[in-house]
């Protein structure tokens, strides 16, 4: 059997490459300096990724059949209309493919379900884009993460463009909060159990630290906004490189625009989602950085409380309480 006609399109995209590889390699002069060998390089592996993801796109549209009709939401039928084509903005430069679209006369609704199953929204651009716009975004103003994105990519955006994808993926990621936290203030607590089984050591007791600062933040139109941060990291994730100099291995931030009561609930969610309220020998120690206002540090206490019962035997002859009980007073809202 004949390699070549069993598979056309993957012997079509090896053609491609090679033509593309060896126009380079004719571009490219013998004695041309590395920074230009190095910028030409960058310029054929955009060029071989996109040419392979085009190749995939359509390879996977050709493999698609197409209904003459489709179930539509309002209980109508969707009937195809036409094949589109449609440009997305990716991470390698534009790609484009064509797939069928179906359209609702009763209601009105549109639909092509080639892009449901790519996961390609209205949007177009795609979902590494938009991860890439929302970390530019939250490092640096819109105007230079368009610069940035622009020097990073071949994907060209205005700042107002930037602005709308980092602030739809800021309300997205605000909702998964909300819901982490109302979940949170859900979860019941358990104690630790005083019962060893005999011949297992009992483990050793780890230690939390949270730390916490708060700050008034200025907005536009002359406003200010409180803003509370805070640090979760077990003891255990902290290794000293130098005298009085550390650095974590892992660590989970807080951040919330809002008041104690906001951060409080938020950082009990991370609390459970780090596994401090789980029934082990852990114990909860808290830290409140200078600045930090009174109330913000009623809701943390002090280190010593909570970071004796990690080293400190129980002699009390009582069951010993888990210390998420201790962070559940202290932290939990209500």
């Amino acid at each position: 059997m004949n390699q070549e006609n069993t598979h056309p399109v993957e012997m079509s995209l090896v053609s491609k490459i090679v033509a593309a590889v060896q126009a380079w390699q004719q571009q490219v002069q013998a004695e041309a300096s590395l920074a230009d060998c190095e910028s030409a390089a960058q310029q054929l592996a955009q060029h071989v990724a996109q040419l392979t993801l085009s190749e995939q796109l359509a390879q996977r549209q050709a493999a698609t059949l197409t209904e003459k009709a489709l179930p539509c939401t309002c209980g109508g039928r969707q009937h195809f209309q036409r094949q589109q084509a449609r440009t997305v903005r990716t991470l390698v430069g534009p790609v484009s493919y064509v797939r069928p679209y179906y359209y609702c006369r009763a209601c009105g609704a549109g639909r092509a379900p080639f892009d449901e199953a790519l996961g390609q929204d209205a949007r177009d651009v795609t979902a590494g884009v938009v991860r890439l716009v929302a970390e530019f975004s939250a490092q640096v103003s819109f105007g230079t993460a368009t610069t940035l994105l622009e020097k990073a990519t071949p994907v060209v955006l205005s700042a107002r463009q930037v602005e709308t994808i980092a602030e739809a993926v800021g309300a997205q990621a605000a909702a998964v909060a909300q819901t982490a936290v109302a979940q949170a203030a859900e979860t019941p607590l358990q104690k630790a159990s005083h019962l060893r089984l005999v011949g297992r050591s009992e483990p050793e007791p780890r230690t939390w630290i949270i730390e916490m600062d708060g700050v008034h933040a200025p907005l536009r139109g002359a406003t200010w906004q409180e803003v509370k941060c805070g640090l979760v990291y077990s003891h255990d994730q902290r290794i000293e490189i130098s005298k009085d100099r550390g650095v974590l291995l892992k660590k989970l931030r807080c951040a919330v625009r809002g008041g104690v009561a906001e951060f409080r609930a938020q950082l009990w969610a991370q609390l459970i989602a780090t596994g401090v309220p789980k029934p082990t020998n852990s114990s909860c120690s808290a830290t409140a950085r200078p600045g930090l206002t009174k109330r913000s540090q009623s809701c943390s206490r002090t280190r010593g409380a909570s970071s004796t019962s990690s080293t400190s035997p129980n002699t009390s002859g009582k069951s010993p309480m888990h210390a998420s009980a201790k962070a559940h007073r202290l932290l939990k809202p209500g």
